[in-house]
């Protein structure tokens, strides 16, 4: 675990050390906690112990350690000795709000936001409480007093970068109902030209941990030409979860029906897994799979790698391994994508695509182009606009498509 550098504010109570009769103990437990700020902590936890042996129920030299044990990630040794302390000195301030934020990095967002309250009527003007306080309203989804508690921190230290950070951070986190409504123009192959609906969603946070999700696409009415140049509706409908298990594993999964002819439904379940890496790094592998009576089966699978290279700017390639409906094999296609966000929310995606296509005979395989473009406006906290660009090149046809969205957000 990385060092907050909130918790650096608590390094007064070295401070209140230097009383000790020996000068050889203070040296040590400066050297202690320079061995600790420097992320050498196995180091500094031995020091420790030897001045626990010479000087025990010292406060100083607890708060010290527990300290270190919180920087160091071990949050439940860190609990142990604030608790210690407040044994000691109930109300102890800086033992109160070492706990409120090793409860925070534990992610035990409850008891976190208790020790912050707690912490708070004895030092009602302190700038870390509230931030803090404000990152585990934001860890419990939250929101509302995730905002107050960011705003009360601007209106201690109104030239706060970070605390604007974490209000824009509220902004952006995902609505407690949020729908959304995609019309789309399509061209394909110069001969047809659709305007239609393309898709609703609607999407709701059902726990902390659940997300649940309706869908209706329109899509493959605009996008696949025998169907546009028989004006045919071919509905989607398909319903889906969310699961976030900790801050670094999310699964999400589907299962819809696609309504193809008078007596033919494909069924199909999708599923993902994003796995949160060091470094701001993120991995998401899933697939896709499509089945029916007297319908070809098809499938896909991907795998993807996101990782920063500015701090504005993402790179994400990703691996696509398909089988299409009545095709005769196997195609890869490989996409690149690039993604920029402004501190603001604004996001701009772009992508090429780059693969084959088996020709029906399966003789051969030919060569698939496509790129893409795709934006989000967040005008407000409620009302977002959305848009996609989508051109393609194969065998069959070429197709262009051009889709704009409208998210509506509501929080609680």
């Amino acid at each position: 675990m990385k060092k907050h550098p909130i918790l650096f504010t608590q390094l007064l109570v070295i401070v209140l050390y230097f009383g000790l009769p020996s000068q050889a103990q203070a040296q040590t437990l400066a050297k202690a906690q320079q061995f600790s700020n420097a992320g050498r902590y196995e180091e500094a936890e031995k020091m420790y112990q030897q001045l626990i042996a010479q000087k025990p129920g010292d406060l100083s030299i607890a708060m010290a350690r527990a300290y270190n044990f919180s920087w160091w990630g071990r949050h439940i040794e860190a609990l142990k000795g604030f608790s210690e302390v407040l044994v000691q000195e109930p109300g102890h301030f800086d033992a109160l709000k070492g706990s409120a934020f090793a409860y925070l990095y534990k992610e035990d967002y409850a008891r976190s936001i208790v020790a912050f309250e707690q912490a708070a009527l004895i030092a009602p003007n302190d700038y870390d409480l509230y931030l803090g306080k404000g990152l585990a309203f934001l860890g419990d989804k939250q929101y509302a007093s995730a905002r107050a508690a960011f705003t009360k921190a601007l209106s201690i230290k109104p030239d706060s970068a970070e605390a604007k950070r974490y209000l824009q951070t509220v902004d952006l986190a995902p609505g407690f109902i949020e729908g959304d409504i995609w019309v789309g123009y399509s061209t394909l192959a110069g001969q047809e030209h659709n305007f239609n609906l393309r898709g609703l969603q609607l999407s709701l946070q059902a726990s902390k941990n659940w997300r649940a999700l309706l869908k209706y696409d329109n899509s493959m009415g605009l996008d696949i030409l025998n169907l546009a140049s028989q004006n045919r509706s071919v509905p989607m409908i398909s319903g889906g979860l969310i699961r976030e298990w900790n801050k670094k594993l999310f699964t999400e999964a589907e299962y819809g029906v696609r309504l193809l002819e008078k007596d033919q439904i494909q069924h199909f379940i999708s599923a993902g897994q994003v796995i949160f890496l060091p470094q701001n790094m993120r991995i998401k592998l899933g697939g896709f799979a499509g089945f029916g009576q007297n319908l070809d089966k098809e499938w896909m699978g991907y795998l993807s790698f996101n990782l920063p290279a500015t701090p504005r700017i993402r790179i994400e390639p990703t691996y696509y391994l398909i089988l299409p409906p009545n095709s005769p094999g196997v195609e890869h296609r490989m996409q690149l994508g690039l993604q920029y966000q402004t501190p603001r929310g604004y996001q701009l995606n772009l992508y090429g695509t780059y693969g084959n296509t088996v020709v029906p005979d399966g003789a051969g395989r030919e060569q698939f182009f496509g790129w893409g473009l795709t934006g989000i406006a967040p005008f407000s906290r409620i009302v977002w606009g959305q848009v996609a660009i989508r051109q393609e090149k194969g065998i069959y046809y070429d197709f262009t498509s051009v889709s704009l969205g409208a998210k509506l957000r509501i929080n609680k």
